[in-house]
């Protein structure tokens, strides 16, 4: 499998600090510990600094968790506004939050926190995992169904060659309308394996990232699941049951 190097893995996933708990309550009461202030430099042609508040710990299974809690530029600096950032239902990116979590988790610099002897090398294809800890949105999608009059008028415009939006359930004739609503927050980790390589050059030791899975923090589920429900699959002949939130992980 392809190697990817530490500068080009930005990849679009959810960020978004809402003020749900993170991660959940568990069985792992490992304690954490807060750094405040730390100073980041994310571009280096425009020399744009931001200082972020982090926490981190070992967690039960020996894996290092972290979470971001917030950023802001160096002396409240609006050139950071040129980072990538959008939202789209329950999806959100945040290209700086992706580097500093990225970079604080694969750094190779001396840290106390972060042993580089502790990362196998990559050529062992074995890897030692980091955790970025998130929370992120929720949403679905409800549904309203109208049923229709027989005969049903329509009128179409002259070269119209898709389907017609009605279907049949139960002997009647409906159409539906869907709209996205939020359903709460729920959190998320995305979690790193890492392994250290050698630069071609044989100039030092370089951390890679050989896989990462994102998924919800065991335990946590959106805060809204349990509100929506409705009748699956038509309105008609379906069942009523508990709708499934969609997570932004």
């Amino acid at each position: 499998m392809k190697q990817a190097f530490l500068i080009i893995v930005f990849l679009c996933i959810s960020y978004q600090s809402y003020a749900i708990d993170c991660p959940p309550s568990s069985t792992c009461t490992n304690t954490w510990t807060e750094i405040q202030d730390i100073h980041y430099k994310l571009d280096a042609n425009a020399n744009i600094w931001v200082s972020a508040t982090i926490s981190i710990r070992v967690n039960c299974d020996g894996d290092f968790e972290m979470i971001l809690h917030d950023f802001k530029g160096i002396n409240d600096d609006p050139t950071t506004d040129f980072l990538d950032e959008f939202n789209y239902l329950h999806y959100s990116f945040s290209s700086a939050s992706e580097m500093i979590a990225i970079d604080y988790l694969t750094r190779n610099m001396p840290r106390e926190d972060f042993d580089i002897t502790a990362v196998p090398d990559c050529s062992t294809n074995t890897s030692t995992k980091r955790v970025f800890l998130y929370t992120a949105a929720c949403g679905i999608w409800t549904r309203c169904s109208y049923k229709l009059p027989s005969p049903i008028d329509y009128v179409c415009d002259t070269g119209w060659s898709g389907s017609l939006p009605h279907y049949s359930d139960g002997g009647d004739v409906w159409v539906d309308h869907w709209k996205w609503q939020s359903c709460g927050e729920v959190c998320c980790r995305r979690v790193y394996e890492l392994c250290k390589d050698e630069y071609i050059e044989k100039t030092g030791t370089f951390i890679k990232i050989k896989a990462m899975t994102k998924e919800k923090y065991p335990g946590s589920d959106c805060s809204g699941q349990g509100t929506f429900w409705g009748k699956r699959q038509g309105p008609a002949s379906g069942t009523n049951q508990e709708l499934q939130c969609e997570d932004g992980c």
